[in-house]
């Protein structure tokens, strides 16, 4: 139970983490960063810099929470079970930037 709460916490610190990640590159961020591109290659769905960069980390972190409290009621729960979110904030932060980034 008590490592249980320990991966939480620092699953959620990932996801709070990737805040720095967008923080890192703000100024070269248009303000509206795409995140889908279309088949012509334009951008789809984007949102503003600010929800993004704030909002993206704290929506990962939340679901992080709303995930792995119930991992931690369970009887020794496998540890990797705790990283699936922040493994997709990660990822999802990247690629978020990578478009975004390269579609100015």
């Amino acid at each position: 139970m008590k490592n249980s709460k320990l991966h939480l916490i620092i699953g959620s610190v990932v996801c709070i983490a990737t805040m720095v990640l967008f923080l890192a590159f703000w100024n070269k961020l248009p303000d509206v960063v795409p995140l889908q591109i279309t088949a012509d290659g334009s951008a789809g769905n984007s949102f503003p810099k600010p929800l993004l960069v704030f909002g993206l980390p704290i929506v990962f972190t939340a679901f992080n929470l709303f995930r792995g409290v119930p991992l931690c009621r369970e009887e020794n729960p496998a540890t990797s079970k705790f990283y699936i979110v922040p493994a997709v904030a990660i990822v999802a932060a990247i690629a978020s930037l990578l478009l975004g980034l390269n579609l100015q």
